[in-house]
């Protein structure tokens, strides 16, 4: 849910599988974005295959 009037943008995020996370900013909606859809993966207490964006190459200044 995003809060329509706030400056900074604001809200949480949820996949619908545990209690929803509030960010503040577009660095912490990534950031939720990308614990929601990690969080969503797991299967049996370990993470299915695939890669998480930090992971893929120049996702972290790297040169691809």
């Amino acid at each position: 849910m995003i809060d329509v009037d706030s400056d900074p943008i604001s809200g949480s995020v949820s996949n619908g599988c545990r209690v929803a996370q509030p960010f503040t900013g577009w660095i912490e909606l990534a950031a939720a974005i990308e614990a929601a859809r990690t969080s969503s993966h797991l299967s049996g207490g370990r993470q299915a295959a695939g890669k998480t964006l930090g992971s893929l190459p120049g996702a972290n200044g790297e040169p691809a």
